[in-house]
């Protein structure tokens, strides 16, 4: 745990904000949110009936990515944007891209509720570890 006090919480909090704002845009009707409602049985009005307290538990969830990856970075000493790119990647298939294939599994969520939802996380992680590597 030593290397938390060594990891930028200014780009991590910078990062963490891309991270939700790429899911705004990533879920809305402009990219991939009818496809996504679709997959999920959603209807637009049960998107707007979201409190604000869904947004800030969504911003804690992008935080608590964006924190972990700048913890694998400092841990694995990454210093290039390969290397940080290199990282989300693996992290997203060892922790994201498997476990949301669980729900396809075994809760029977379609396959395309998988890409969208993953690829989500994918690039929100790659656009992380830019903004980490780049920062720290």
């Amino acid at each position: 745990m030593e290397v938390l006090h060594l990891i930028n919480y200014w780009a991590v909090i910078v990062a963490a904000i891309v991270f939700f704002l790429l899911g705004a845009l990533w879920f809305s009707p402009a990219l991939f949110g009818y496809p996504w409602m679709k997959c999920c049985n959603i209807k637009e009005e049960d998107i707007k009936s979201c409190g604000g307290l869904s947004y800030l538990w969504g911003f804690l969830v992008s935080f608590l990515y964006v924190l972990a990856l700048a913890y694998f970075i400092k841990q694995t000493n990454a210093h290039t944007l390969g290397e940080g790119a290199c990282l989300a990647f693996w992290a997203w298939l060892g922790f994201v891209a498997t476990t949301l294939a669980g729900s396809v599994i075994w809760e029977r969520k379609p396959c395309g509720w998988w890409a969208i939802t993953s690829g989500y996380y994918l690039v929100g992680l790659l656009i992380s570890s830019v903004i980490l590597i780049l920062w720290i």
